[in-house]
């Protein structure tokens, strides 16, 4: 925590707003680290009642001055941070909107539908009912394919993205023609007693105050993600310009130079129904860009011209001799252990641009091998290994392993790959729970990508698992098929996965605690046993198995036609 507020206090950010990962240590994490900041913390959709601790730490929105001009920052962090992995699913809309119309409260804190329960089915797509637009943030996860979107007074989904509408909700055919209805709740980080608020309605309430003190300009500062970004821009008349995170969208107008896919144009511009133009920018993850936007306002303040597109932050840029001073006691030991040579690898282990959330990748296939061969010595007799199934999020990969340093692997490519300490451990589920776990992989999609494919919100990679998915079925019948690896066999071969069973599983901490909303782990497992720190064990198998050269197995196959 120290170095990171070191860090923001070189990088002098003004002002800030919090993230989920903020919360990966509850509270005791992120308290001291707010108050460790040279600058303010904003976030307007907190409610803090029952958690004294977090009161008077941050602000709802801070006032700054240019040139004579006042300017106006609400924070504003996705709502769904502290809810809890649930489903719904009904085949039938009809009779949803019939319960909810009896016990609206159902959905709460959801979706407070009012109990007009009208059909709200156009042909081919959903449309949202007026009296209910304010309380679907953030159902729509409008990508690119935003023209047109607006009905007078309410947002239509497009048919290209129907698809994206989970979390909360994802309406979709059945082979049958009826609908089905999946509401999903996102576990992301722990939050104890705070409540996180709806996202337009903070934003509209803080930016209508901040308005009528005579502030000018209103700036939304969101780690709510891209598709939250839009619905805010959409439907807060006095937001003037969005600046997000979360989601790790890349937005760039032309082609990327760092070999990243762009969701939409920088800024991506959303028209409100009054004609106003909302520019909506978001520059990757990792700091590999810099977000550069220019905004002309004219005199009452609302934005008439933009331009701008992020930087790549490559090795052209010439290194602060101030901040490499202040970070000089740190650098001897992390060069140090950086430097390490651990082994190397023939192939590119690849986890750009969405890989590992967009299918099998292998890099997450060395991986999650690794994982297996960690518990092969603790076989028992009549198995030729002690698990042989391993699962890990794709979120965990947060950089590829290159080829191109003499073929070597070091520590520090190691870590920076997989940089959150996870140790692996193992655990027993029965397959019908597993086949819950596989589903919920390809159940929460990110903003479709620009090349049309899927990229899923805890998307799993996994050894030990053959698994055919189709896309085009509903939201929890997507898995067409899985065959698991046999243990008690004197040849290990791949039989079809058995409901009853209980599968000996070795995953990370972080899945085992119930991380990215995979509660089944908590709550349905058996037998948890907790093993090395993940680096530990992947810095091993690399030593024993150089060079690599993993390629692709087949592990994951996916339909979408």
């Amino acid at each position: 925590v120290v170095t990171n507020i070191d860090h923001s206090i070189l990088v002098l950010y003004f002002p800030q707003t919090l993230g989920n990962h903020e919360f990966d240590d509850k509270l005791a994490g992120v308290i001291p680290f707010i108050k460790g900041l040279n600058c303010p913390m904003v976030v307007a959709n907190i409610d803090d009642s029952l958690e004294p601790r977090f009161q008077g730490i941050y602000n709802k929105s801070v006032v700054i001055e240019r040139d004579g001009r006042k300017i106006g920052i609400v924070g504003y962090i996705i709502k769904t941070v502290d809810t809890s992995s649930v489903s719904f699913l009904y085949r039938n809309v009809s009779h949803l909107f019939g319960i909810l119309y009896k016990c609206p409260e159902c959905l709460n804190p959801l979706v407070a539908l009012t109990g007009s329960h009208y059909n709200w089915m156009h042909p081919g797509r959903p449309v949202v009912p007026d009296n209910v637009v304010s309380c679907l943030n953030p159902l729509v996860a409008l990508t690119r394919s935003h023209d047109n979107w607006m009905h007078p007074g309410r947002p239509v989904v497009p048919d290209n993205v129907v698809s994206c509408l989970n979390p909360p909700v994802a309406l979709t055919r059945t082979t049958r023609g009826s609908r089905r209805c999946c509401l999903v709740f996102q576990e992301l980080s722990s939050t104890e007693k705070l409540r996180f608020l709806d996202e337009v309605e903070a934003v509209r309430s803080e930016s209508a105050l901040l308005k009528s003190q005579g502030v000018d300009i209103i700036v939304g500062l969101s780690h709510a993600g891209y598709g939250v970004d839009l619905v805010v821009a959409a439907q807060v008349p006095d937001i003037d310009v969005i600046v997000g995170g979360h989601s790790h969208t890349l937005l760039y107008t032309g082609t990327p130079p760092g070999g990243d896919i762009a969701e939409g144009p920088y800024p991506t511009v959303v028209t409100q129904a009054s004609g106003k133009m909302v520019p909506i920018v978001q520059a990757y993850a990792f700091s590999k860009y810099l977000g550069n936007l220019t905004v002309w306002f004219d005199q009452e303040g609302e934005p008439v011209a933009w331009e701008g597109n992020p930087i790549l932050m490559n090795q052209s840029f010439e290194e602060n001799g101030g901040i490499l001073e202040k970070l000089s006691p740190w650098m001897e030991e992390v060069t140090t252990k950086g430097d390490v040579f651990v082994g190397t690898t023939k192939v590119y282990l690849n986890a750009s641009s969405y890989a590992c959330s967009m299918g099998e990748c292998n890099l997450g296939d060395m991986f999650t091998q690794a994982m297996v061969e960690e518990y092969v010595d603790k076989a028992s007799n009549g198995s030729w290994t002690y698990a042989t199934i391993a699962i890990h999020n794709a979120g965990g990969f947060r950089s590829s392993i290159e080829e191109t340093n003499n073929n070597e692997i070091t520590f520090n490519d190691l870590v920076t790959c997989t940089p959150f300490l996870n140790t692996i451990d193992t655990l027993e589920l029965q397959g019908r729970d597993l086949l819950q776990v596989l589903e919920k992989s390809v159940s929460n999609p990110f903003n479709s990508t620009a090349s049309g494919g899927f990229s899923g919100k805890g998307f799993l990679q996994y050894a030990g698992l053959n698994v055919v998915y189709n896309l085009t079925q509903p939201i929890g019948e997507r898995v067409v098929k899985v065959d698991a690896l046999c243990a008690e066999c004197r040849v290990p071969h791949y039989q079809p996965l058995n409901l009853d069973t209980w599968y000996r599983i070795v995953t990370n901490s972080y899945l085992a605690g119930g991380g990215d909303g995979y509660k089944v782990f908590e709550q349905n497992s058996r037998n948890h046993n907790i093993g090395r720190l993940d680096v530990e064990v992947f810095q091993d198998y690399i030593k024993k198995n150089s060079p690599i050269i993993q390629g692709l197995e087949g592990r994951i196959m996916m339909y979408q036609d």
